[in-house]
């Protein structure tokens, strides 16, 4: 707020949605689609990046990119651009090859020398052309889940809080086995203290929270972050897990995850935050949970990881409950949104989007939910 209280010429925003509730996000994403002055942003919220950015400067082998356009644009045009050098370069390395082979059958000959010399002239002038080194996208796969009839969770008139205080009343809820529920609310009203109570890492004050004995929970939060030991390594974290399997199975997830050879035995408190966030999510990953709680998993992960996220629990046939600020996340994994306001629990009838007009509305989202 200080920062765009003071109307800059010139604005500098270094991920400014990371910890950002959904509703933040969205009015930062309109005040820059109205911003009048110039502003550079970094950001990894894809969505944010096609609805607030008129163009891209792409960061690749110490060169800056310039692309005229939104995310998508700048996606596309990549892509189209790299197909063409990947063809030109096929190209060029057959025609360099067959200038060689030129070169080395005749050079020894007096009366083909003085066309070998030509070639040779030929190829110092070829430029060779570069292809970007696609970057190491790491890869979360689920295993399958155990059957459960439904429903998974039931709560019954449940009030939660901390220091015998309550911060969420009388909730009444059924999750079911493949159930994909999204949390919606402003910071502080209670999203992560209803997701540590579906984690059973709180206490119920009242009510009732029934579930089978044998479900496994696997559970993601930003301040876990904090919580990896760090002086470890990625891979002493995960022996820690797999003690029996041998030491190349441990490797081989941990380079699944984005990790090379030289991360994975680096302390981790010298890992940057996107490499401890994958390191945490591939400790929730080999529970082989149940049900998964995933608060805001996205923080310090770049756009491939995020999408490589996607894809993983688009195959996964567990419940997700998933607390984020990114609609093209929610969108994507979600099919249920539950909404968190005033200490009540309900249920929003409409999709993430039509949440997302309200909220730039300023509009009474009653009428739109129902208590669960």
């Amino acid at each position: 707020a200080s920062v765009l209280f003071s109307n800059p010429e010139l604005l500098l925003l270094d991920e400014p949605t990371n910890y950002l509730d959904f509703e933040g996000t969205a009015w930062l994403e309109n005040y820059l689609q109205k911003f009048k002055n110039t502003a550079l942003v970094i950001s990894h919220d894809r969505n944010l990046l096609n609805n607030s950015v008129t163009s891209i400067l792409h960061l690749t082998q110490k060169q800056l990119i310039f692309y005229n356009g939104n995310y998508d644009f700048f996606d596309n045009e990549r892509r189209l651009q790299l197909e063409q050098k990947i063809s030109q370069k096929n190209k060029q390395d057959t025609q360099r090859a067959h200038l060689e082979s030129f070169i080395n059958r005749f050079k020894a000959k007096a009366s083909k020398a003085k066309q070998a010399q030509s070639r040779i002239k030929i190829l110092e002038k070829m430029k060779p052309i570069l292809i970007e080194e696609n970057q190491k996208v790491p890869t979360f796969k689920f295993d399958k889940v155990t059957k459960f009839s439904p429903p998974l969770v039931t709560i019954d008139q449940a009030t939660v809080g901390y220091n015998n205080v309550p911060i969420l009343k009388n909730i009444n809820l059924s999750i079911d086995p493949d159930d994909r529920i999204g949390l919606l609310g402003v910071n502080g009203e209670g999203k992560s203290t209803f997701s540590k109570l579906l984690a059973q890492k709180l206490n119920l004050m009242k009510g009732k929270l029934i579930s089978p004995q044998k479900m496994k929970i696997g559970y993601f939060a930003q301040h876990q972050l904090d919580e990896l030991r760090p002086n470890e390594t990625p891979f002493q974290h995960l022996h820690s897990k797999l003690d029996k399997e041998v030491p190349s199975k441990i490797r081989a997830k941990l380079g699944s995850a984005g990790f090379t050879l030289d991360t994975m035995d680096i302390e981790v408190k010298r890992l940057s935050g996107g490499q401890k966030a994958r390191l945490l999510l591939l400790l929730v990953v080999i529970e082989k949970p149940d049900l998964l709680i995933l608060d805001e998993p996205t923080n310090h992960l770049d756009i491939e990881s995020r999408e490589a996220l996607i894809m993983a629990l688009n195959d996964y046939t567990g419940s997700l409950i998933l607390v984020s600020h990114d609609a093209f996340l929610v969108e994507r994994l979600v099919d249920r949104l539950l909404i968190i306001k005033n200490g009540n629990v309900s249920e929003f009838l409409g999709d993430i989007y039509e949440y997302k007009k309200l909220v730039l509305n300023n509009n009474s989202i009653k009428g739109k939910h129902k208590e669960v």
